[in-house]
């Protein structure tokens, strides 16, 4: 007998459905950007740069999808050191574009 599955809330059954979307997976299939990692809200997703000289490839973006979709999506910078501002200002945006390509 297998291990009983867990209980998915309703926020994340609707984010992993986008993610499996078309539309999601059309941006993957470009290059544009790549699920890292979730552990339920949180999500990690690298985003393609546009090419500059010593630029970086991509940037790596921390979502807080509590609420999801319903909720404005919260995206916080990544790394170390914006960890520790982040814990100090609330770096949310609603409405964004960003926000827009979950839906």
């Amino acid at each position: 007998m297998g291990e009983p599955e867990r209980n998915v809330p309703p926020d994340e059954r609707v984010f992993w459905a986008h993610v499996a979307g078309a539309r999601f997976q059309s941006v993957v299939d470009r290059g544009e950007w790549c699920l890292l990692g979730i552990e339920w809200p949180h999500a990690l997703i690298a985003v393609s740069a546009a090419e500059r000289q010593n630029g970086p490839l991509e940037f790596v973006l921390r979502f807080e999808l509590s609420g999801y979709p319903t909720c404005g999506v919260h995206l916080f910078e990544h790394g170390a050191e914006q960890d520790k501002r982040d814990a100090r200002t609330d770096r949310s945006h609603h409405g964004t574009k960003k926000e827009s390509r979950f839906r």
